[in-house]
């Protein structure tokens, strides 16, 4: 783009009205302005085309050209087609009257001595920034970056947020960076700021796909929305002794399509940890445009979409439903409805999905679930896109369709990295990259030179030459071919040459600014699956009144009615069977919503989404739920017992002993949660449950001594029902329907056991109120151990 040794003199100037950036053009090459994405100036207006106009140098003539929009371009009224750029004008685009205006300040004589032009273009010719060259910006005490009109940078990304950035002049004529809460972050170097941060000359400053270089004063920008080298470094990853990967390394060009393919236990699925980030490799690097992934993945994981093998989605949604939800969570809540819809439609267009918008996803085939589950990683429009197995189980019709769906992605500028077991559509694939067991490589090249550089007819055969040989061999007799000079070696030289900002470790997550609107949107989400699943919402909300009838039905009547016949006999089991039923319900309810997500989990989390708001999302409906539930179950449990007219702190007695069992619930809530969070097999965690509500049942002090027992009295207290029961004591006054002496109430004997007396039975409010302390403190412990269980997924560490 021009000399790094001074101004160049053709420097033509281009501004968006109104209060758009401006931006500086060398001529080096022509300059492309329209909707796409991939144009050089890229507009928002719908009425000017995709690729509307071109500027550029003839001679020492800057010469501006309408490329035959729908809409037209027009100067001073009149539509013109070509004209030269001999002095400052502004054009319309799209329309004479509304549209898109660009002012244009052809080059003036004695320019290239003026102080406020920019004296480094936008990369010339640097291979450490590769991109879509935008324009140089000048710098002032304050130039604010970012989605609005009203910025002095416009950046064209949904990423972005309106305004997402500001860069000031400190006192000393430093610079220094400042994120104004921006949704998706600002990263310098790879790094996310933290409130502000002062620059360095030459520092890279992210915001979304687009980076801008601080050189001399200026800024000089470019767009990652096009093609994307990608390189492996000598990754090796070992489990104890035993090497899972050795030092496998290889390159990619933007738009190249590679298939990994391997025996089992050839570590193609650690490969995939370790490109992605997943699982950082323990030695080695993963180059992304030159830059290290895993010094930069905060930063870079918009960029590199990953599509694991366990399918991205929610069954319950329809397609449009997954998509916007998806689009919610990822892009700043400052995006308009529409764009964010306009985004949705757009990529459920690309991949073919559009006549099934509103087919819920359960109702899918398998190929089209796959292209779902690429359309969600398509929205942040990604550079990168990598698979882990998207052929697995389709028949070979649907297999031959998503390889050509990934073929088509690589030819639209995506570079695209799948691992998978299928070889009849390897032919598509512009690289290939077989492993050997031991995590080794035995070839990486083009699939025409496969077969005939391991001298075998077909590859079933290849992948039994493999599985034979010792351990060692196809490593070695590749590293000494042509075949891996050729497409390993050179390109890796030419990628290593631009490595940058390579750091130790992945940085450290920091709390999201916008976790309470992602808690809204994850729990409109919640709610629709609940409500999309008819069958199990309505046994979710036929559990209460089953149980509350049964119990109707099996008490027979005032037990809790001092000095009747079953108050002595029967009250602790009603008491007991209540706070167990609660404990039941509010476990059961929790116990699988969050492993049964796990991969949704961890890929949204590695996208930024907040712990707090995930498990507040789930806790805050489940909670509803769950107290909605224990009030109907006590209601029917208790119509024919009686009861205590007022409760120990409550007007109500039955009211208050309502209160008591909805807690017990809501702490069986939180302890499932917790245990969900911690597993990693859905339907074993119900196998989790019995065991739960067993310990709650001899923990609960009702038809066991806990108190005074040693051992067992110190783990009661981590129980909910023990305090949930002891709450219904204290609302019924039990010692008092027991005639047990203890408590200060009447014993017909006289004779008190003081060491089977519990304290927390008091009809008293100091005791009600802390039984109930006590079990909301649970809860919350417990969905505090859930977050943490769930902090570092989709958060690789390097080890």
């Amino acid at each position: 783009m021009g000399s790094s040794t001074g101004t160049p003199v053709n420097m033509l100037t281009l501004q968006i009205l109104p209060a758009g950036s401006e931006r500086y053009f060398d001529g080096s090459r022509p300059v492309t302005i329209g909707r796409d994405t991939t144009a050089d100036v890229v507009v928002l207006d719908s009425s000017t085309s995709r690729q509307h106009a071109v500027l550029r140098l003839e001679g020492t003539r800057w010469v501006f050209e309408d490329r035959g929009s729908a809409n037209g371009s027009f100067l001073d009224g009149q539509r013109i087609g070509r004209l030269p750029v001999d002095r400052p004008m502004i054009v319309a685009l799209g329309s004479d009257n509304g549209g898109c205006r660009i002012r244009l300040v052809p080059p003036t004589p004695g320019r290239d001595n003026d102080p406020h032009t920019p004296t480094v273009p936008v990369f010339a010719g640097a291979s450490t920034a590769p991109g879509t060259f935008t324009g140089t910006y000048r710098t002032s005490s304050r130039v604010r970056i970012g989605r609005a009109l009203d910025n002095d940078i416009v950046v064209d990304d949904l990423l972005v947020s309106r305004h997402h950035a500001e860069l000031r002049t400190a006192h000393d004529g430093a610079f220094e960076l400042v994120d104004l809460g921006s949704h998706n972050g600002t990263y310098v170097d790879g790094r996310r700021v933290n409130g502000r941060l002062r620059l360095r000359e030459g520092a890279l400053v992210a915001v979304g796909h687009t980076l801008l270089r601080l050189q001399h004063g200026t800024l000089e920008e470019y767009v990652d929305a096009g093609e994307a080298s990608f390189a492996a470094l000598g990754l090796s990853v070992n489990a104890g002794r035993k090497v899972l990967l050795d030092e496998v390394s290889f390159a990619l060009e933007g738009g190249q399509f590679l298939a990994v393919l391997g025996p089992t236990g050839a570590g193609k699925s650690t490969l995939l940890k370790a490109l992605t980030g997943a699982r950082p490799a323990d030695r080695g690097s993963v180059l992304y445009n030159g830059r290290d992934v895993y010094g930069s993945y905060a930063e870079l994981r918009n960029r590199i979409g990953y599509v694991p093998q366990d399918d991205i989605l929610h069954p319950e949604l329809t397609v449009k439903a997954a998509l916007d939800y998806a689009a919610r969570l990822r892009f700043p809540p400052d995006v308009p409805a529409d764009e964010r819809s306009a985004r949705v439609q757009e990529v459920m267009t690309e991949l073919g999905l559009d006549q099934r918008a509103e087919v819920r996803v359960a109702a899918l085939s398998g190929g089209q679930r796959k292209r779902t589950s690429v359309a969600i990683e398509l929205l942040t429009r990604p550079s990168l896109l990598i698979l882990d197995e998207p052929t697995s189980g389709l028949d070979p019709g649907y297999e031959k369709s998503v390889m050509q769906l990934l073929r088509d992605l690589g030819d639209g500028g995506r570079t695209v990295l799948t691992v998978t077991h299928s070889i009849q559509s390897l032919d598509l694939c512009d690289r290939i990259l077989f492993l050997a067991p031991g995590g080794q490589t035995a070839y990486f090249g083009p699939p025409a030179r496969t077969l005939g550089y391991f001298e075998q007819p077909g590859y079933p055969e290849v992948f039994q030459q493999l599985d034979r040989a010792a351990v060692g061999t196809a490593k070695a007799t590749f590293a000494d071919s042509d075949i891996q000079r050729e497409y390993v070696a050179e390109p890796l030289a030419a990628q290593r040459d631009r490595m940058q900002l390579a750091t130790a470790n992945p940085e450290a997550p920091r709390r999201n600014p916008h976790a309470w609107r992602q808690l809204g949107t994850l729990m409109r989400r919640y709610l629709a699956l609940i409500s999309a699943d008819k069958r199990n919402t309505l046994l979710l909300f036929a559990q209460a009144p089953v149980l509350g009838l049964l119990m109707l039905a099996a008490f027979g009547k005032d037990n809790l009615v001092p000095g009747s016949a079953g108050a002595a006999a029967n009250s602790t089991t009603v008491l007991l069977a209540l706070t167990l039923a609660a404990s039941y319900l509010g476990a059961a309810n929790s116990i699988r919503e969050i492993v049964k997500e796990r991969p949704i989990l961890t890929r949204e989390r590695s996208v930024g989404q907040s712990t707090a708001a995930y498990i507040l999302s789930k806790a805050l409906i489940l909670g509803v739920i769950t107290v909605v539930e224990s009030f109907v179950l006590t209601f029917l449990a208790l119509l024919r017992q009686g009861g205590p007219a007022h409760g120990a702190l409550l007007v109500d007695g039955k009211l208050e002993v309502a209160v008591g069992v909805s807690l017990a619930g809501l702490s069986a809530m939180a302890l499932g949660l917790m245990v969900s969070a911690m597993s990693s097999n859905a339907d074993k965690v119900m196998t989790i449950l019995p065991v739960i509500l067993f310990a709650q049942f001899v923990l609960s002090g009702s038809a066991f001594p806990v108190r005074g027992t040693p051992g067992l009295d110190q783990v009661s207290y981590l129980s909910s029902a023990r305090w949930g029961y002891s709450a219904t004591a204290a609302s019924v006054n039990l010692d008092k329907l027991l005639q047990d002496g203890c408590n200060g109430q009447h014993s017909p004997t006289g004779a008190v056991m003081q060491s089977q007396c519990d304290p927390a039975h008091a009809p008293t409010k100091r005791a009600w109120t802390e039984d109930v302390a006590l079990l909301g403190g649970l809860a919350l412990v417990e969905l505090i151990g859930a977050g943490f269980a769930i902090r570092p997924i989709g958060r690789p560490r390097r080890k």
